[in-house]
């Protein structure tokens, strides 16, 4: 419920409405209502289309929701009310997450993990992830549970990058001889470049933010194949594209009249999918290392 009651103080909230339960009073504005009670009077569903849809009559629009709300925090927010929202009851609570658990997984999975119900919260986000599989909020929860559990080990996560990640972004130690030319940026130091949820967002959804030179390009040749690489440039009349094959790095040297046609860079060379491809064992303990590297 933390992160819901900072949103709910740092987004404004406090300035229109009320809230308050037993003799704690959190909110004393004035203008938007009076939220105390609104878990019990109103169902999650109702709460969250409030948070992102309102009523044109809710005051003014520039201090209406959802307030550049992301989804995440908006179900954060909705849980918090729906919680908080009204006379403390552990019984009735209970009973309202089972109730919404599967129309807000992610909300569900928050308030198992901050509670310490790590299987629970697991099977929770599991139900976000199957909803949207890259969606990036369910695996940063994943992980962070597997974290808090205890779970996340840094030896195990070693060797998940030796075996998925160093082929493109470097080996874990300085290679024998001139280090091989990398197929994404060096990951040494990420974890405090980043952060764990750039991290997550960048295995989850590695095209939503890269580098130009990162950036492949989808070559289709005459006969019909289609290639995706790094391009190199040009030498000796041969195009050069960086590919990954057969679980490493090659150089791929084409004719010019092999090309048919080269479309245009979009996504990453970073394959979309490797959140499933490595599970959320795997990515916690990866992540775990990367902290260390």
């Amino acid at each position: 419920m933390a992160r819901g009651r900072a949103l709910f103080l740092g987004s404004g909230c406090d300035a229109c409405h009320r809230l308050g339960w037993g003799d704690e009073v959190l909110a004393a504005g004035r203008g938007g209502g009076d939220l105390t009670g609104i878990g019990w009077r109103r169902s999650m569903s109702s709460i969250v289309r409030s948070l992102v849809s309102p009523a044109p009559r809710a005051g003014p629009a520039v201090h209406r929701p959802p307030l550049s709300l992301s989804r995440p925090q908006v179900l954060e927010l909705a849980l918090f009310l729906a919680d908080r929202g009204g006379v403390p009851d552990p019984a009735r609570a209970e009973g309202a997450l089972a109730a919404w658990a599967a129309e807000f997984p992610l909300a569900a999975a928050e308030r198992h993990r901050e509670a310490g119900r790590w299987d629970e919260a697991l099977d929770a986000y599991r139900m976000e992830v199957a909803r949207d599989p890259t969606g990036w909020a369910a695996w940063d929860g994943m992980v962070r549970t597997l974290d808090d559990a205890g779970l996340a080990r840094p030896d195990r996560g070693l060797r998940v990058y030796e075996a998925r990640c160093a082929a493109c972004h470097g080996p874990a130690r300085p290679p024998v001889g001139p280090p091989p030319r990398p197929g994404g940026p060096p990951l040494e130091g990420a974890h405090a470049r980043l952060g764990q949820e750039g991290l997550v967002r960048a295995v989850v959804r590695p095209s939503e933010e890269v580098e130009r030179r990162w950036v492949a390009t989808e070559v289709v040749l005459v006969d019909g194949e289609h290639i995706q690489g790094l391009e190199l440039g040009e030498e000796a009349g041969r195009l050069l594209f960086q590919v990954y094959r057969d679980g490493r790095l090659q150089v791929l040297e084409l004719a010019p009249e092999d090309v048919a046609r080269l479309l245009a860079p979009e996504g990453s060379f970073m394959p979309e999918g490797l959140g499933a491809g490595l599970g959320p064992r795997a990515l916690a303990d990866l992540l775990a290392w990367l902290r260390t590297y």
